[in-house]
């Protein structure tokens, strides 16, 4: 496995398309002052691969992110990579001949997920799981259920996930072992999160139409919608308090449930050279991973 030093620096960046497009990882300090959210102390994380891919962020620890990377001169798989914002080193994690993206951690256990694409003509995209320790060469988590895009952990033994499918996509939860199936009658964004009562949060997403952030509660299956999402955007996170954020273009966005009655603008990252947000991790410290154009 790969490890290296990554500099942490602000620069103007050259953008070259790849395969997959390029995009960057910036990391903000977020603070609150009487309910209004801010960020500041901006940090460019991916001098290491300025003209690749690097996405789909997500904090395994409190210090770490796992990566999507791909580099220019290999288009033709990703990999994982960890990011430790303290100690400012990044390491390859996953090197398989398969396509490896969104990693996650799998709540009570010493591992993480991906969703896996198959190294064959098929190009099946199934979850997969790996060990913490990297000592192992993993597993599948379904047997079965193919067609992985999304997905989120709601404990260890069950994942609600975006099915694509034919003739129709589909969201469904889904429990290991059984592989027993509860499926819902509505297409899923990409961005979910767990709230403090237990509930989750997620963009529904129709194939025309306004999305909305809706809330499910995955014991009872029943669901109530929050908000409209910002047009054109998906991705969202939520703070220690509740409060979601979402970007669109170079601005970041506040709403906070049972107050707000629109999304409310609280930054324009366009002095950093940022023109899109297009994604968001964060973690209960306040570090905020952007993934930007």
């Amino acid at each position: 496995m790969r490890k290296f030093l990554f500099a942490l620096c602000l620069n103007a960046v050259a953008i070259a398309q790849a395969q997959l497009p390029a995009s960057q990882l910036f990391h903000f300090k977020l603070s609150e002052n009487e309910g209004k959210y801010k960020v500041e102390k901006p940090r460019w994380l991916t001098q290491f691969n300025p003209t690749g891919y690097n996405n789909q962020p997500f904090f395994i620890s409190e210090d770490e992110i796992y990566v999507t990377v791909q580099f220019p001169w290999d288009t033709t798989q990703t990999d994982i990579y960890s990011l430790n914002l303290a100690t400012k080193i990044f390491t390859q994690v996953t090197n398989t001949p398969e396509s490896e993206y969104s990693a996650k951690p799998i709540p009570e256990s010493n591992e993480f997920s991906v969703v896996r694409v198959d190294a064959t003509p098929e190009k099946t995209q199934r979850l997969w799981r790996f060990p913490l320790n990297r000592a192992g060469t993993g597993k599948e988590v379904f047997k079965y259920q193919q067609g992985v895009g999304y997905y989120h952990w709601l404990n260890a033994k069950k994942a609600m996930m975006f099915i694509v499918d034919k003739p129709f996509n589909r969201m469904c939860i889904t429990e290991v072992g059984t592989e027993s199936s509860l499926r819902f009658d509505f297409l899923p964004g990409r961005s979910f999160a767990t709230l403090d009562n237990g509930k989750v949060a997620c963009i529904e997403k129709p194939e025309n139409g306004e999305g909305y952030i809706k809330v499910i509660d995955s014991q009872i299956y029943t669901s109530n919608y929050l908000t409209k999402t910002l047009p054109d955007s998906e991705d969202f996170v939520v703070t220690e308090n509740g409060t979601f954020l979402m970007g669109k273009g170079p601005y970041l966005y506040q709403f906070i449930p049972n107050k707000d009655q629109d999304w409310v603008q609280i930054a324009n990252l366009r002095e950093f050279g940022i023109k899109k947000i297009e994604r968001l991790a964060l973690n209960k410290s306040g570090d905020l991973i952007m993934v930007t154009k």
